[in-house]
């Protein structure tokens, strides 16, 4: 047997050992989960509203002063008098 064929015997039984402590570990945090919620009394929508993403509210841009203080006016401008 080659080192390369070794090698990939040894990550599939790692794959393997990672996927299995996985599994106990997300089964030992889930019973642990329903066990507070029996002990605590949580309802599901107090459940449902700790996941829910909420969405960052963005800050409002601040109002610039109409330019018509400094002169500037929308549309065509005046026509200038003749001397």
């Amino acid at each position: 047997m080659s080192k390369l064929e070794e090698l990939k015997k040894q990550q599939a039984s790692i794959a393997l050992a990672i996927a299995e402590e996985t599994s106990k570990s997300r089964d030992a945090a889930l019973a642990n989960v329903r066990a507070s919620i029996k002990e605590f009394e949580i309802t599901m929508s107090e459940v449902k509203s700790a996941l829910k993403k909420r969405k960052v509210r963005s800050t409002v841009a601040k109002k610039v002063p109409s330019t018509t203080a400094s002169g500037k006016r929308r549309g065509r401008p005046p026509m200038k008098k003749a001397d």
